[in-house]
């Protein structure tokens, strides 16, 4: 399992909004309303320079799988590599240890599998392909986001020695939220929005839950970093609790390191930047 984009996909997908006429409509504030419009652009002009590097990316710290009748801990290293805008990753390191002669093999066949099925694409498939990566950057949909949650500014905080302000968005109770996706999406989120080059610097998610995929009361907790001037996703981290259908609670943390420019840096067009925006409820 890759954390990196665990909710991303999930909350792609738009649902009517449907208001009840006697609610008063929770108000995100115009403030916080700015803050994540100025933080949703710099992430989408972002894009370009994050899938421009190589990185390596650590799967550590898998406490248990859920439901195994005893804890296990995991450390899965690999190495991701960008040809021509497109990610390929190669496990390097299982269990501190490097793989045996027969795993790298496969690794390798794995790796070249992949390069021929991007090479036989036709421009618009790799077209699409990265724009449905660019639609999954963030753990969150901007416009479910404004639709289904109410936004304030609660504060300052300093995230890697660099000053943030924190927004904390609350899932509305004065709309009717169909069923299937209320039970996916977080009952709050809270950012942390750098001041000086606005960017979710961290997205905490609470999920209260049992149909959440990590459960009630599992936390997500998604952190990226200013490296050489450009964000970075360094870090996923999740917590969850112990329930009848996964009796046994944990933590799973994916971390990202040792990012380097690549040779190939990702091209893109007008057609391949779709606008994100997000505006405060009237």
């Amino acid at each position: 399992m890759n954390t990196k984009r665990t909710f991303a996909i999930q909350l792609v997908v738009m649902i009517a909004l449907v208001t009840l006429p006697q609610a008063v409509p929770a108000q995100t504030s115009k403030a916080a309303a700015d803050l994540i419009n100025a933080a949703v652009a710099s992430a989408q002009a972002n894009f370009v320079n994050d899938f421009s590097y190589n990185y390596e990316e650590n799967w550590a710290n898998i406490s248990n799988d859920m439901a195994d009748k005893s804890l296990k801990s995991h450390s899965i290293e690999y190495q991701v590599t960008f040809i021509d805008g497109f990610p390929y990753r190669r496990m390097v390191f299982k269990d501190r240890g490097y793989l045996t002669p027969e795993a790298s093999a496969q690794e390798e066949a794995q790796i070249q599998k992949e390069m021929a099925q991007v090479k036989a694409m036709t421009p618009e498939e790799r077209k699409k392909s990265i724009q449905l990566r660019r639609r999954t950057i963030l753990v969150f949909n901007p416009a479910q986001l404004m639709a289904y949650y109410f936004c304030q500014v609660t504060g300052q905080s300093n995230i890697e020695h660099r000053a943030s302000t924190d927004v904390e968005c609350k899932q509305r109770t004065d709309i009717s939220i169909p069923q299937q996706l209320k039970e996916l999406l977080p009952a709050t989120y809270n950012f942390g929005i750098d001041n000086e080059q606005p960017f979710f610097a961290t997205t905490r998610m609470y999920f209260d839950s049992d149909k959440a995929e990590f459960g009630k009361d599992s936390t997500e907790l998604v952190q990226w970093s200013l490296i050489n001037g450009v964000w970075h996703h360094t870090s996923t981290r999740i917590e969850f609790k112990k329930t009848t259908e996964r009796p046994y609670g944990g933590i799973v943390t994916d971390t990202f390191s040792k990012f380097v420019k690549s040779t190939s840096p990702l091209v893109l067009d007008e057609a391949t930047t779709p606008a994100a925006t997000t505006a405060s409820h009237p």
